[in-house]
């Protein structure tokens, strides 16, 4: 509320996601301390539920995912600005879906109800897709179907390493 006031806020108090949007993506700044809002908060969230999953078993899951065993998946975490945020050294292996940015543009405006401007507004405040490609272990095309999206997701999973 002290970064953005009531601007962002519905008549019930929420948060006017909308609002928002329109404050971050016009404005560089905004964006920027948006950002350092969140992302802390978020890592925090995820550091805590990363090592919940390296202690013994307590009957819970963390984000849905059963407790390691030896062998057993690495733990997957989708971020949107991963690079953006430079956090991507945190992590093992980056595996980058992406698509050809007429297709993600034409799927904001259908799937998201965004209008074309905002949808291009969404994208430009994104890293470069080339240097996104470039700094990532594995790139998945997202260009087809949904079950061709799985069956690639599923050929860069049996790639990743396993715990020993």
């Amino acid at each position: 509320m002290r970064r953005f006031g009531n601007r962002i806020l519905q008549s019930d108090g929420t948060l006017d996601r909308r609002a928002l949007r329109d404050v971050v993506l016009a404005d560089p700044d905004a964006r920027a301390d948006l950002n350092a809002i969140v992302h802390p908060a978020v890592y925090a969230a995820l550091d805590a539920a990363i090592a919940k999953r390296q202690t013994p078993d307590d009957g819970r899951e963390a984000f849905g995912v059963e407790r390691p065993t030896s062998g057993s998946p690495p733990i997957v975490v989708e971020i949107p600005l991963l690079f953006e945020t430079g956090t991507a050294g945190r992590f093992d292996r980056v595996v980058l879906v992406q698509a050809p940015r007429a297709l993600i543009l034409e799927r904001l405006v259908t799937g998201r109800g965004l209008d074309s401007v905002t949808a291009a507004r969404f994208l430009d405040a994104q890293a470069e897709a080339s240097k996104v490609r470039q700094l990532s272990d594995f790139v998945i095309e997202n260009d087809g179907s949904v079950d061709e999206l799985e069956a690639k997701a599923y050929a860069v999973w049996r790639k990743l390493p396993r715990p020993a």
